[in-house]
């Protein structure tokens, strides 16, 4: 499939499921933050890591995870 393609498809369906786990996001920081401790931080990490996530939804060239770079690896990791 063709980079452009790939990014029509995902502007289709990725887009609005992004943009809603962004509003969640965005709803339940301060709650995370008045809770502190370990779920603060994972809202800090979540919210601070987000822009990283939206780079997938503007170029097609990108795969939403590393599969494919890993897979030359597989056969020495199992035995």
């Amino acid at each position: 499939m063709t980079p452009d393609k790939k990014l029509l498809i995902r502007k289709e369906k990725s887009q609005a499921i992004i943009n809603t786990i962004r509003e969640w996001i965005n709803t339940k920081f301060y709650k995370a933050q008045e809770l502190a401790g370990a779920i603060a931080k994972a809202f800090v990490y979540l919210n601070n890591q987000f822009a990283k996530l939206e780079v997938y939804l503007t170029d097609g060239r990108l795969n939403i995870d590393n599969n494919e770079s890993r897979e030359p690896y597989k056969t020495y990791g199992t035995w």
